[in-house]
């Protein structure tokens, strides 16, 4: 049985990735090391149930042999690598985790991966999740792994043919093993960013569950109408922004304040009602309608429990609008 655990730290830059990595090898005959990746793992979704999942196989003249690397990858970037084809038997522990509903396994084509892995090796996988889905209630284009990764994630992953088409069944190399991982982690990765651009929402999570274990097709994800979900939202948190003078700009949301703060673009002054102090004065201000506080109330009942909210210019025109207002937050 060949196993080998890769820890690996996620560096994004512009358009490029480094991955960094240290590699644990063993050959062995009983489970107990797979025992403790699976461990690992579970340990470190516990909190996330989420984790990256792919699949590496031979192909020769149109020709697939069965499955032989498993890839499984967590949230804070620990992947471990399983090649089956050389396991004697699949040990429990990594059935179970396969098998664990509550545990999403997110990628590209993950019920086309889960399908191969019955077939060969009689392996049930439950709560696939292809990220596509996701990508398109964001607005975004389902795009394969590689592309969603330059555009959700700014990182350009290596997908070199020569590796996609190598020996997967034999001892891997330094340039398997990081591809390998790669594909694994930009699938948790890219779920995380996108999960994160739609948190506020939270109606993702329900309606994720319409998709899990289903293959990807692009009018599937179409005909579920996303943007008529709106934003469900309850009360509404103001938040002020004021220029350096004092002078208030507008009322923003939490989410809006936090991220002038992330930023270093300006300070908390006051923490009811949040006040944040701009260091600069903004290139453009905003008066009237935005200096009103939002009470967070039905336009039409007047309501203040529950209701939609939708934008006036829907986000998917926000690629057509011009350079300096995608830089306005």
């Amino acid at each position: 049985m060949l196993i080998i655990v890769i820890g690996i730290a996620l560096c994004i830059g512009l358009l490029y990735a480094i991955f960094k990595y240290q590699n644990y090898l063993e050959r062995c005959e009983h489970d107990k090391p797979c025992d403790e990746i699976v461990n690992t793992l579970r340990k470190y979704c516990s909190n996330y149930k989420v984790l990256g999942f792919d699949c590496e196989w031979v192909s020769q003249r149109g020709y697939c042999s069965r499955v032989a690397l498993l890839q499984l990858a967590s949230s804070n970037g620990f992947c471990g690598l399983f090649q089956l084809c050389h396991m004697r038997h699949i040990p429990k522990s990594l059935k179970t985790l396969l098998e664990d509903k509550e545990i999403i396994k997110v990628g590209v084509e993950p019920a086309q991966d889960a399908q191969r892995l019955m077939n060969d090796y009689n392996l049930y996988v439950a709560s696939t999740f292809d990220i596509r889905y996701l990508a398109v209630m964001n607005g975004c284009k389902p795009l394969g792994l590689e592309k969603l990764s330059r555009h959700v994630l700014y990182v350009e992953l290596p997908k070199s043919f020569y590796t996609s088409a190598s020996n997967w069944e034999g001892r891997l190399t330094d340039e398997q093993i990081q591809y390998a991982a790669n594909d694994a982690l930009a699938g948790i990765h890219i779920f995380m960013h996108l999960a994160k651009r739609l948190e506020r929402t939270h109606y993702w999570k329900t309606e994720i569950i319409d998709f899990l274990e289903l293959r990807f097709v692009e009018h599937h994800a179409q005909k579920k109408d996303f943007g008529r979900s709106g934003v469900q939202l309850g009360p509404s948190t103001n938040c002020r922004i004021e220029g350096p003078n004092g002078e208030l700009l507008c009322n923003v949301e939490k989410s809006k304040a936090e991220w002038y703060l992330e930023n270093g673009l300006g300070k908390k002054i006051q923490s009811e009602p949040i006040t944040v102090r701009l260091y600069k004065e903004p290139a453009c201000k905003q008066f009237g309608h935005y200096r009103i506080p939002n009470d967070g109330f039905c336009e039409m009942c007047f309501d203040f429990d529950a209701f939609i909210r939708k934008p006036i210019v829907p986000m998917e025109y926000r690629k057509h609008f011009p350079g300096s207002y995608l830089k306005i937050r």
